[in-house]
C-alpha cells in the first residue's frame, strides 16, 4: 500500500493552550483514527532556536522531539490540515512510503 510518513519536529517545551504540544499532536492523531504515532526524544539537535543537547549538566533543558506518523495519503492530509494551526513554527516533513503490514500477511495460528 502506498502511504505517507510525516515527521513533526519541535521542542519538548513547546505548548498549545498550556498542554505539551507532543501530547496534543499524538492525541489528535489518535482522534483522527490514524494507524499510529511515535514520539522520539532527541539527545542533541539544532535548528532555528539554536543547539540543544542532553549533557549531564543540562538534563532539565528543552530537548528536540519528533512525532512520526505513517498512514495512507488521505488521512495524513486531513490530519495535517487540522493541526497546522496548533504550532505554526514547527517543521514538518512528508515522504511517500510503501506500507507493508506484516501482521496482515502472517498466517493465522
Amino acid at each position: 500500500m502506498r502511504g505517507q510518513r510525516i515527521r513533526i519536529y519541535f521542542s519538548e517545551t513547546d505548548r498549545h493552550q498550556g498542554k505539551r504540544l507532543s501530547d496534543v499532536i499524538v492525541r489528535r492523531a489518535m482522534e483522527h483514527g490514524l494507524k499510529g504515532a511515535t514520539l522520539f526524544r532527541g539527545l542533541m539537535g539544532f535548528g532555528s532556536r539554536g543547539m540543544r543537547n542532553a549533557s549531564i549538566l543540562r538534563l532539565s533543558e528543552s530537548l528536540p522531539v519528533v512525532v512520526e506518523i505513517v498512514d495512507a495519503v488521505e488521512p495524513v492530509e486531513v490530519f495535517l490540515k487540522d493541526i497546522i494551526h496548533l504550532a505554526p513554527h514547527v517543521l514538518v516533513t512528508r515522504e511517500e512510503v510503501d506500507i507493508l503490514d506484516l501482521r496482515a500477511e502472517a498466517p493465522q495460528a
